[in-house]
């Protein structure tokens, strides 16, 4: 049985409120910018594959735990949000009563900014920017660059982290 399993069943069974009869799941998405996420509609907690993947099982675990938390609260109130009634249901599911991941294995991002004057990273995205995005330092060092000007323009390409280093 997976960990996401065996935590519904226990957590269902401990906190008399049980998910399972009542349609909840788990499946796996290729999101990067969310670790987690409840779906009260689909009654679905879904998890990054991304993340999973280079997250060491204990931040897994509390992921998982924060969002049965949402499940739960969901069940009992008809919504969830992280307001108090959350927060015990985080902290009977086992789970910190706080609001987001902070850690720091997250996916690299597929795409960076590099400013062609001082040919430094200045952004970062996991899909390729529609809009123009121009280096903040850069204008400010040097009092002869615009502020939209070309040289400070950011080079959008495909995040290659032997350039970073």
């Amino acid at each position: 049985m997976s960990l996401s399993n065996r935590l519904l069943n226990e957590l269902s069974e401990t906190l008399d409120v049980n998910l399972i009869e009542r349609g909840w799941g788990f499946d796996i998405n290729e999101r990067k910018t969310v670790l987690g996420f409840c779906n009260p509609k689909d009654k679905t907690i879904s998890l990054s594959l991304p993340y999973i993947t280079v997250l060491p099982i204990e931040e897994i675990e509390e992921t998982i735990r924060h969002e049965l938390a949402h499940a739960f609260d969901f069940e009992t109130r008809g919504r969830s949000d992280h307001s108090i009634h959350w927060k015990i249901w985080a902290m009977r599911c086992g789970a910190k009563p706080e609001r987001c991941y902070k850690g720091k294995n997250k996916p690299n991002p597929k795409y960076v900014g590099v400013c062609p004057t001082c040919g430094n990273v200045r952004g970062t995205w996991y899909r390729k920017p529609r809009r123009n995005f121009y280096c903040a330092v850069c204008p400010r060092a040097y009092q002869n660059v615009s502020a939209y000007s070309k040289s400070v323009k950011l080079l959008i390409r495909e995040n290659d982290i032997e350039h970073l280093l």
